[in-house]
């Protein structure tokens, strides 16, 4: 069993795989993306998908009508431990996306949408030469500060 990702901007989708909390793009003759009319047939072409085989997905979307092929088979568990998937959902989670988990394993995130209240630029802006605690006492909402916190105990971890 794998877990996948989809992630659906626009016109466009792109696939990758979730690994041990690792995530590995899916490179289609050599594209990232494909046109989303196109994208479930050759997604299955590309994974070598077997009728019957389970699969796990993760779905970042922009458009809510764009689901899950209905001949998948969809896996009663991610294989990847629910922390790498929620971390996995917050790395794609962009400006009025939609997340989705197949299948739904995930309090409150297997149907989220995320907004951003403010726009981008008005995000605060974190010193990469802080130390943790300096970061922590920093806006706690702050994606810039959560990531360096998660940059930092990735680091430590190596």
């Amino acid at each position: 069993m794998t877990d996948y990702i989809v992630s659906v901007k626009g016109d466009q989708a792109q696939a990758y795989r979730l690994i041990l909390g690792k995530i590995e793009i899916i490179r289609f003759e050599g594209e990232e993306y494909l046109p989303k009319s196109e994208f479930w047939h050759t997604f299955k072409k590309k994974i070598e998908y077997v009728e019957g085989e389970r699969i796990a997905i993760i779905m970042i979307r922009d458009d809510p009508d764009f689901g899950i092929d209905p001949d998948l088979t969809i896996a009663g568990r991610f294989n990847n431990d629910l922390e790498d998937v929620r971390l996995a959902i917050d790395e794609f989670c962009l400006r009025n996306c939609e997340a989705l988990c197949f299948p739904n394993a995930i309090d409150k995130l297997a149907h989220r949408s995320v907004t951003q209240e403010r726009p981008y630029s008005e995000a605060p802006i974190v010193d990469d030469n802080l130390s943790d605690s300096d970061s922590s006492s920093s806006d706690e909402t702050s994606i810039q500060a959560f990531y360096l916190k998660k940059t930092r105990s990735y680091k430590r971890q190596q």
